[in-house]
Formats: C-alpha cells, sequence, structure tokens
C-alpha cells in the first residue's frame, strides 16, 4: 500500500488536475442523481420534471412548489460537486500545501508584503468587476452573467449558509490549487511569467463561463471580467514567490465581499 500510495497517489499537478476534472464531472452525475432524488421525495415532483427544471434558464413560470424544488437542487448540487472537488484536489495536492506553509515560516519579512499583493489583488478583483459590470450594463439589461446570477439566486432562496461555504472556503482552494498551483507548474521557467500568468487565467475564465449569454458581445464582456480576475489571481501567485496561500486569500477576501454585497 505504501508503495502504491507514492507511486500513483503522490502529489502531482497532473493528478490535481485529473481529479479535478474527474470529481466536476463524476461529482456533478452523482450529486444530480441523490439530489433529485431526494427534491422528488420531498416535493412530490418527477425526476424527469426536475431535469427539465434544471435545465431550463428561464425559471420565471415556476410555480412556488417548483422554485424552492430548483433552488434546493441548485444548491445541494453545487455544494456535494465543490465537496467531492476539495477532497481530490487536496489530496493530490496535500504535498503543495506542505511545502508552501513551511516556506511561510521561512519568509519571515517578505510575509507582510506577500500579504499586501493578496489585499491589492482583493482591490483589483473588486475594481475589474465593478468596471466589466459598468460595461455590460451599456449593452445589456443584465450585468452578470449566468453563473453569479445561479449563486445570488440560491444566496436569495433559503440556502446561504451552504452556499458561503462553497464560495467563501470550498472554492477558492479549490480553484487556485488546480488553477495557480498546478497550472503553474507547467512553466517552471519564472522568466517567463506572461505564458502561465495568461494560460491559468484562460483556464480559470473559461468554466465560468459554459452557459450561454443573451450575446456573444455580453459573454464576450463577462468572459473578459473572468478572465482580468485569473490575471490578477496569478499576478497575487506569481509575486508571492509562487505560494498559493496568497492567492486562496486574496480569492476569498474576493468572494466573501461578492457574498455580502448579495446578503445585506
Amino acid at each position: 500500500m505504501g508503495d502504491f500510495m507514492k507511486n500513483y497517489l503522490k502529489t502531482n499537478h497532473i493528478f490535481v488536475i485529473l481529479g479535478y476534472a474527474a470529481a466536476l464531472l463524476f461529482g456533478n452525475l452523482l450529486a444530480i442523481v441523490i439530489f433529485t432524488g431526494i427534491a422528488s421525495a420531498k416535493y412530490d415532483i418527477t425526476v424527469s420534471q426536475i431535469m427539465n427544471m434544471l435545465s431550463n434558464k428561464d425559471i420565471s413560470e415556476l410555480n412556488q412548489i417548483e422554485h424552492d424544488c430548483y433552488y434546493f437542487c441548485q444548491s445541494w448540487i453545487n455544494f456535494f460537486t465543490y465537496f467531492t472537488i476539495i477532497i481530490l484536489v487536496l489530496f493530490f495536492a496535500r504535498g503543495f500545501m506542505k511545502t508552501d506553509f513551511l516556506k511561510i515560516k521561512e519568509y519571515k519579512k517578505k510575509n507582510f508584503r506577500y500579504l499586501l499583493y493578496s489585499i491589492l489583488g482583493f482591490g483589483l478583483l473588486y475594481g475589474s468587476s465593478v468596471l466589466f459590470s459598468w460595461l455590460v450594463s451599456l449593452v445589456s439589461k443584465t450585468t452578470s452573467s449566468q453563473n453569479q446570477i445561479g449563486i445570488e439566486g440560491m444566496i436569495l432562496n433559503g440556502y446561504a449558509f451552504i452556499t458561503f461555504i462553497t464560495i467563501f472556503l470550498l472554492a477558492p482552494i479549490a480553484e487556485e490549487l488546480v488553477y495557480r498551483k498546478a497550472i503553474f507548474k507547467f512553466f517552471d521557467n519564472k522568466k517567463k511569467r506572461i505564458i502561465p500568468i495568461v494560460f491559468s487565467a484562460l483556464c480559470f475564465s473559461l468554466p465560468h463561463m459554459l452557459a450561454a449569454e443573451e450575446s456573444f458581445v455580453v459573454w464576450l464582456l463577462l468572459f473578459l471580467s473572468y478572465f482580468a480576475c485569473g490575471v490578477i489571481l496569478s499576478l497575487v501567485y506569481e509575486l508571492s514567490d509562487r505560494n498559493v496561500y496568497y492567492s486562496i486569500f486574496a480569492h476569498m477576501l474576493n468572494n466573501l465581499l461578492a457574498f455580502l454585497l448579495i446578503v445585506l
């Protein structure tokens, strides 16, 4: 068992990405099976009806029971999927987490500077969000992506706590380990910083923009908003000696503010 762990279940950036992809796919499928079944019994709606609701972007015509069922499923499926992701990602990235934690002890005076990078990155994340929301508002009535609208709906419809755990704790840790730590491992030459920064930001943006928007212009502006966030988080990671704890901190601060702006 020890040799198996050492050879096949060791800390590895490729395994982190593969684990993330596997958990995203199979964890989501398992969550759908579990929670559509629970919702069917809880709300007395057939599984096929629930699946139709979940696949339909327009939920304005749902009655109250269907509306409650929809957000029950969305919230718990999202939480369960990220819970599955975090287990696999942390397992394969455990060595990276340990190494970066030990490096923090060695930084001493650098810790303050790196912490400032995180806080500055958080400020830039908020600023870019405001900028792109304004740009989108010039061409559309909406200022948020379908991903963001879904999160807002879950928070405002009785599932604030599990959504908070998902977006504040699970998502930042998993995403920074994948999109920063694992992806940057493919680019060990620190002299060519622009390549991993751009590639990481691109990989970070696309999964957040899988849902269709009302027009290509709106989709592009919202994509660029996520891309800017990816670049900022990548810069925090790069400038902090590629220590993932600092980009995680900036990411958490950003998601915390987003959550508070919705609930307050």
